[in-house]
C-alpha cells in the first residue's frame, strides 16, 4: 500500500536482505527503491491498449529520475509529474 513518502523518512530507508520499493501516495508512480548500494527515485506506467471494455497491459515502463543525495523529494515529485504527463 503506498504511503506518503517525507524526507526524515526516506534517510531512514534501509537495504534489508533484499531490494524494497517503497510508493509514494502523493504522486501515483512515484517510489523509491532501496538497493544494496543506492537509494533512488524512480517512476513507474503502466502502458494500456485497446477499447475500454477490452483493456490489454502492453507493457509497464520505469524511469529512474536520480539518487536521493542528487534531488530532494519535492523536486522528485515535480520531475515525476512532468515525466509522467
Amino acid at each position: 500500500m503506498p504511503e506518503r513518502l517525507r524526507e526524515a523518512g526516506m534517510s531512514a530507508l534501509a537495504f534489508e536482505r533484499k531490494p524494497a520499493v517503497v510508493r509514494d501516495a502523493k504522486v501515483t508512480g512515484l517510489l523509491v527503491a532501496v538497493n544494496k548500494t543506492s537509494k533512488s527515485h524512480k517512476v513507474q506506467r503502466d502502458i494500456w491498449q485497446g477499447p475500454r471494455g477490452r483493456r490489454v497491459l502492453v507493457k509497464t515502463v520505469h524511469h529512474t529520475l536520480g539518487g536521493t543525495e542528487e534531488m530532494t523529494l519535492d523536486d522528485a515529485r515535480s520531475r515525476a509529474l512532468a515525466v509522467l504527463d
